[in-house]
């Protein structure tokens, strides 16, 4: 009332070429519906090459992150005291700090022996060891910090060769972006170790991955102190003897305890530098609980020596080491296929298994959950179809034409280049919705011209032409929104915007034509009974 007159105005003709694209239209539609079983033949052909051609694309669970920042892990041998590691990383962030070489570098903090604090949602924290250090670097743009990353590496290899490490971009999934990373659990530790020594050696060899690490690190050794129970029997000394000597030689005896106002300091009683010098343990004084009798450990115990890993991780109570990598350049799909002839390989006895981890888990991990409700869904729209068109075989036409929007997201996944992300998979549910809708608009109008008397093929081309117009502006519009997000939106929202772009133009056309012929196939011989209908009225 407010933007139109209330007088009756004379309808506005309709444009030149909207009349020119309606009649192309009609005249393709018939051609379509004399071909019907070739056209939809076709169709099934590029749905089997659209599957197919899927193989071909990258799978990336989440893209990375576009903050800038980055961080640096740096790992000294197991064992190795803080002291040494913050000698090496003091010597790392001095490179760091000089502006001449690394302007782009903002600031950083940097955590020795300790892993951080959880400042973002998917940080895993590494768990706090002496020999572990780890920096956050800041930077003046995205940019900056992947040229960095690079740098970092560099300068890891070349001038740090007493430490492993890495510079990793940050991430937005559960994971490490392009993390691969194998999961061996079993009872023997010695054999897990061994299968670990294969895939890490299968990794060295394939150019271009970094970053080769194995959650157990390295082995350390370890001195073995056997009480010879006669002689200490003999000599008065028991277990715990020994026990408490050597652990006073090495950590400290506390002794009593300082007050100083409302601290508590505790005074510890341990043995001097000479700790350090394992030749001495043999020597070292053990004094009996009972009779306050000392002999040197030596007459009480012999010593032998062995080499074990430096840590022991379990999941779900079972033995589990961990072996992960990463490419410069391929993805972490890319990168397991490549590992696929090793995997074949490692003959895991009876109560062994491998598991994946990283990057691929929580893919799998996502996709199972989005699927695990996808069939009642589907149910559900197929309910609420056939309660709107009071049919069964009209749902089917529409339901039917949902899988041409995967071959527009192939085709434009490949095109483009874009990986193939969580959330382009749920652009590509999105679609789904988009082809529906332009189906129920053209058989609502199919419908409506069988009821003015129409043939099926009269009905289904001045439906097509009625509704043509609409379809499309409805798409374009979506589309062209669609534009600045695939353009400025990131990474995050690149692929996806890919997916419905490429999608909804390549569907809505090819739906304009198979819903037409999908209902010309159905609904056919209602023709015949319809023409002898009229002859008996005539």
């Amino acid at each position: 009332m407010w933007f139109f007159s209330a007088k009756a105005t004379k309808q506005t003709a309709m444009p030149r070429w909207v009349i020119v694209v309606n009649q192309w239209y009609g005249s393709v539609l018939k051609v379509l519906l004399n071909y019907r079983v070739s056209f939809m033949t076709t169709m099934v052909v590029l749905l089997f090459v659209a599957v197919y051609g899927f193989k071909f694309i990258t799978v990336q669970f989440m893209p990375g992150s576009e903050r800038n920042q980055y961080l640096v892990y740096l790992n000294l041998p197991a064992g190795t005291p803080t002291a040494e590691t913050d000698k090496v990383t003091h010597r790392f962030l001095a490179w760091l700090n000089d502006e001449k070489e690394n302007p782009d570098v903002t600031s950083h903090i940097a955590y020795i022996g300790d892993g951080g604090p959880r400042f973002f949602l998917a940080l895993a924290p590494v768990d706090r060891a002496s020999n572990k250090a780890f920096v956050v670097v800041n930077t003046g743009d995205l940019d900056s910090a992947l040229a960095m990353i690079e740098k970092t590496n560099n300068y890891i290899q070349q001038q740090l060769p007493e430490a492993t490490g890495q510079a990793k971009r940050m991430w937005l999934g559960g994971s490490e972006l392009g993390l691969v990373e194998y999961k061996l659990q079993g009872p023997d530790g010695e054999l897990l170790q061994q299968r670990a020594q294969l895939l890490m050696a299968a990794f060295a060899d394939i150019n271009g991955v970094v970053g080769i690490t194995n959650d157990w690190e390295n082995n350390i050794p370890k001195i073995l102190v056997e009480v010879d129970q006669d002689r200490a029997r003999r000599a008065g000394i028991s277990s715990r003897d020994i026990a408490l000597s050597l652990n006073g030689f090495f950590d400290g005896y506390k002794v009593t305890d300082y007050r100083d106002g409302d601290r508590v300091i505790p005074v510890l009683m341990r043995g001097n530098q000479s700790r350090n010098d394992f030749d001495k343990l043999r020597s070292v004084e053990v004094t009996s609980g009972q009779n306050g009798v000392t002999v040197p450990l030596i007459q009480v115990a012999n010593f032998g020596g062995e080499s074990e890993p430096a840590i022991i991780r379990r999941e779900d109570q079972q033995r589990t080491l961990i072996i992960s990598a990463k490419h410069r350049q391929l993805q972490a799909s890319e990168l397991h296929k490549l590992m696929q002839p090793t995997l074949a390989q490692l003959n895991l006895p009876p109560g062994y298994r491998l598991r994946l981890g990283g990057e691929l888990r929580g893919a799998d991990e996502a996709s199972s959950a989005l699927f695990a409700y996808m069939p009642h869904c589907f149910a559900l729209i197929a309910l609420l179809l056939v309660l709107q068109l009071n049919s069964f075989r009209r749902p089917a036409v529409i339901l039917m034409t949902i899988p041409l929007s995967l071959i527009g997201a192939v085709f434009g996944l490949t095109v483009t280049g874009a990986y193939f992300t969580f959330p382009a998979m749920l652009g590509m549910f999105s679609l789904a919705g988009v082809i529906i809708n332009n189906g129920i608009v053209l058989i609502d109008q199919i419908e409506a011209n069988r009821k003015a008397d129409m043939l099926v093929n009269e009905a289904l081309i001045e439906a097509g032409k009625a509704r043509l117009r609409p379809i499309l502006m409805t798409t374009l519009t979506t589309i062209l929104g669609l534009i600045p997000l695939a353009i400025w939106g990131g990474e995050f929202w690149y692929s996806m915007a890919i997916v419905m772009i490429f999608g909804m133009a390549v569907g809505t056309v090819l739906t304009l034509g198979v819903v037409p012929v999908l209902y010309s196939l159905f609904y056919r011989s209602q023709d015949i009974k319809h023409q002898a209908k009229r002859v008996t009225n005539l």
